[in-house]
């Protein structure tokens, strides 16, 4: 498992995402906003306050679902709302799910069917609290997906969480947001699986509890400014 945690992308990756990007909508038929909506998606995860939630995290999205496809029943359309799950993203926010769904439907209502509206707005929309909106695979799927950073080598969790509150740091101070991100963590832990298919629970879970636990642990002993 080879994950990123970076604010610019290599020039290889950056075409890994483009290249993934134009085969999707090539294969959905909906080539004519294919410049628009990379260029709308590349500003967006670009912004300057994103340090983890960037084009790194999508990268790692797309790298490890490409190695799922099989177990994916709507590969396109899964790779669709990884691109527009985060496309808002502002830390101080509560709703950024909400209105990365919004964008989405605003950008495909004319171009997708009622169906593959609904498909890509429930796995967006389950990204809040990350918790399916439905007991497709699918969703199951993409939210272990998304969450895959949690099994990182410690190295890359560390950066992970580094970046995390890079991202808070400019509204928050340290003591209000190590509260917030301690009760995030307990509440992982409290579940009887981090993931939700059983071959993430076998291959990342015991990882990624360790992980968690060990930031919980050296969290209090940090000052960070």
């Amino acid at each position: 498992m080879n994950l990123i945690v970076q604010k610019q992308l290599s020039p290889v990756a950056f075409k890994f995402l483009k290249d993934d990007f134009y085969k999707v909508y090539n294969s959905l038929g909906i080539t004519d906003r294919c410049d628009d909506h990379f260029k709308t998606f590349i500003d967006l995860y670009n912004q300057p306050g994103r340090y983890y939630h960037n084009l790194s995290h999508l990268y790692n999205f797309l790298q490890v679902a490409n190695k799922e496809l099989s177990r994916i029943k709507h590969p396109e359309l899964f790779k669709i709302a990884i691109w527009l799950h985060d496309a808002i993203y502002i830390a101080s926010q509560k709703d950024n799910e909400l209105q990365s769904n919004e964008l989405f439907q605003q950008l495909f209502k004319s171009c997708l069917n009622s169906f593959q509206i609904e498909y890509v707005s429930d796995l967006i929309l389950s990204t809040e609290g990350h918790k399916p909106q439905n007991k497709q695979t699918d969703c199951a799927l993409f939210l272990d997906i998304d969450l895959i950073i949690l099994a990182a080598p410690t190295s890359i969790y560390q950066s992970y969480s580094d970046a995390v509150w890079n991202e808070y740091k400019s509204s928050y101070p340290w003591s209000i947001y190590k509260l917030g991100r301690k009760k995030v963590l307990k509440a992982f832990l409290k579940r009887s699986f981090i993931y939700f298919t059983p071959s993430f629970q076998q291959k990342y879970e015991q990882k990624a509890r360790y992980n968690i636990q060990l930031e919980l642990n050296t969290t209090d002993g940090l000052n960070r400014v």
